[in-house]
């Protein structure tokens, strides 16, 4: 007996001298803790547990790899509250645990995790979400949360970060994520945001926050950038040679220079303060709008590829848009605009030009293909749609001048309920 137990300790000696103190604070449990009675549910219906008794086989779950256990169609009395237990998944490379109501979330058991989603956590209860130890994460999402301190200085191999719409987050450090390529952090409380090392970023969204400096000098392969509603007043997009999409609405811009954007095809800068602009060179332009501006002229002759054009609230007494042949969408309102000729412009769909006090006719008969016209509180005196065939929409009232709108027969016969004229206008097929 004295024998076998001198074989008995030296057998554990060393046996534990050949583990870390890692190794033993990592070792699981035969029978692991599950006190969320909703994550124990979960995992029943995945087929890793079987009896609802707050325990499971932690064998069961070692080597899973993926779980999705999102409760977008549950009862707000089926949702998870605790995670706890998350860290007998030690294979875990994907984790979905959305539309929740958990507080917090330590992942730092989960060392193999690549993708994390947390969002929308329901009443936005998450106070606490930690990744320090996910060094291999590649792609977080955490929008919608009441998140307030994000730290990700670990995770140098993050490619996609997903943190929007959290209002406590005022801060936010990507510094040592340099191989972040896409970056949403749009409605938070940042006031600052510093991108320099982030030289591999391609898309990135900060909208709705209070930003008022934005470099993005070094981020030479950016395609998408949104800042729209923020208090910037001066941009460089310079070295952006190779930006797509920018939208820079509602900021304290007076001037910005894209004609180094060459590959632009879709520019949104309303809500600033810019009284002239030159997009000449951006001849990949599909999408333009510049209203709630003052600008006073536009030239878009060379912007043949345009599909949707907004100008409204400009100064903008007249313009030019016979080249721009495949043009679909047209918005123009609160302008001096006394002449607007679309002659050319075969393929519109929609058409809005309203309160444009000095425009008095509007010749619509070589655009079959609007399907939505908008001509409210102008000053027209007659208006012909007899030749628009799938005209669902029209609003022309306010036109003090206007007594006769003239239709086609079928168009007379079926009058669509979404038409809007003043009680002094009629139908009628010929108008004098």
């Amino acid at each position: 007996m004295k024998f076998n137990s001198i074989l008995f300790v030296f057998a554990h000696f060393v046996l534990f001298s050949n583990c870390s103190s890692d190794d033993l604070k990592n070792e699981i449990p035969k029978i692991g803790n599950i006190p969320d009675d909703a994550f124990e549910q979960a995992l029943i219906d995945l087929g890793y547990d079987d009896v609802l008794d707050g325990k499971i086989e932690t064998a069961n779950v070692t080597q899973v790899t993926e779980l999705d256990i999102p409760g977008y169609n549950l009862d707000i009395k089926d949702k998870i509250k605790d995670l706890t237990g998350i860290e007998y998944f030690k294979r875990l490379t994907k984790l979905n645990c959305s539309n929740h109501i958990i507080v917090s979330l330590d992942l730092r058991s989960n060392l193999d995790l690549k993708e994390v989603e947390f969002a929308d956590n329901l009443y936005q209860n998450l106070v606490n979400l930690n990744v320090s130890k996910n060094i291999e994460l590649e792609i977080l999402k955490c929008f919608r949360t009441n998140i307030s301190n994000l730290d990700l200085s670990n995770n140098t191999k993050l490619i996609e970060l997903y943190t929007y719409e959290n209002l406590q987050l005022s801060n936010l450090d990507v510094n040592n994520n340099i191989a972040l390529k896409t970056l949403w952090c749009q409605s938070n409380n940042l006031s600052n945001l510093n991108l320099s090392n982030n030289t591999n970023l391609e898309f990135l969204d900060c909208r709705f926050n209070t930003i008022s400096n934005l470099n993005v000098k070094n981020n030479t392969k950016l395609k998408h950038l949104s800042f729209w509603d923020n208090n910037i007043s001066n941009i460089d997009v310079s070295n952006n040679l190779a930006l797509q999409t920018l939208a820079c609405m509602d900021n304290n811009l007076s001037a910005i220079d894209v004609s180094n954007n060459l590959v632009l095809e879709s520019f949104g800068c309303g809500g600033n303060q810019l009284t002239n602009l030159d997009i000449s060179n951006n001849t990949a332009l599909k999408s333009f709008a510049c209203e709630n501006n003052q600008i006073t002229s536009i030239d878009i002759s060379k912007n043949i590829d345009l599909i949707s054009l907004s100008f409204s609230n400009n100064q903008i007494s007249t313009i030019d848009i016979s080249n721009n042949l495949a043009l679909e969408y047209l918005v123009c309102e609160n302008t001096p605009i006394s002449n607007l000729n679309i002659n050319q412009n075969a393929k519109l769909e929609i058409l809005w030009v309203n309160n444009n006090p000095q425009l008095t006719s509007l010749d619509v008969s070589n655009n079959a293909s609007v399907i939505w016209l908008q001509c409210y509180n102008n000053n027209l005196s007659n208006l012909d749609v007899s030749s628009i065939l799938n005209l669902s929409s029209l609003n022309c009232t306010s036109n003090n001048n206007l007594t006769c709108i003239q239709l086609n027969e079928s168009q007379l016969a079926n009058i669509p309920p979404a038409w809007m004229k003043d009680n002094i206008a009629t139908y009628n097929i010929t108008c004098d």
